[in-house]
């Protein structure tokens, strides 16, 4: 299989957004309310377990 293939475009954005939503956690603790924080660590623990399963859904494509 080809690699593009593997990586479609739901992954790539969802690691895109996960990147961002890290910055923004990073530089923004210190002046954003602790409930937004919250929030967006939420979000941003939820996307990485959907990244860690696409992950994983590719890895059982390669092995089969």
């Amino acid at each position: 299989m080809k690699k593009e293939e593997d990586l479609d475009t739901g992954f790539m954005i969802s690691s895109f957004i996960n990147i961002f939503l890290v910055l923004i956690i990073a530089f923004g603790s210190s002046s954003l309310s602790m409930p937004l924080l919250i929030i967006l660590v939420i979000i941003t623990m939820l996307n990485a377990g959907y990244l860690v399963y696409k992950a994983m859904n590719i890895r059982k494509k390669h092995n089969n």
